[in-house]
């Protein structure tokens, strides 16, 4: 490997320039142009009805890298929104935010699981105020404070 800055002699520049003749495209476009349309290897080729299904079936825990109760935070999210959708309202009885327009899923119990019951949709005011332990939420009935 050559060090950073080395610069060839026009005497190797010439050689490698001798090499390369014939070999090299003179439009290096035109190698990345082959692969579009009918140069593109799965050009016509379509996939059969049973591989689709095949695909489809593997969801949750029949998918290759499911990782059950030991997901990070974001696949957490990730898999509640899939599951429940995103949060549009906010779940807190005692909340007087009429009009708000953004919500979140918060995690009510401190306890990071694939369980509806851990989570809940809450309004940003509503959110903020329960993670600073500044409220304590009324969802359905029940009290949740950390």
């Amino acid at each position: 490997m050559l060090p950073k800055g080395f610069k060839h002699s026009l005497a190797t520049k010439k050689k490698i320039s001798e090499k390369l003749k014939g070999i090299m495209p003179k439009n290096l476009s035109l190698i990345n142009a082959n692969k579009k349309g009918s140069g593109n290897p799965m050009w016509g080729k379509h996939t059969s009805e049973l591989q689709k299904a095949t695909v489809r079936a593997r969801v949750g825990k029949l998918h290759q890298n499911w990782k059950g109760d030991n997901v990070g935070y974001c696949g957490l999210h990730d898999w509640l929104r899939s599951i429940e959708g995103s949060a549009n309202k906010c779940e807190n009885i005692d909340c007087a935010g009429e009009g708000k327009q953004v919500f979140h899923w918060a995690n009510i119990t401190g306890i990071y699981e694939r369980k509806r019951k851990h989570w809940a949709m809450l309004c940003v005011t509503c959110h903020n105020r329960f993670d600073k332990n500044k409220i304590d939420l009324n969802i359905n009935h029940k009290k949740y404070g950390k």
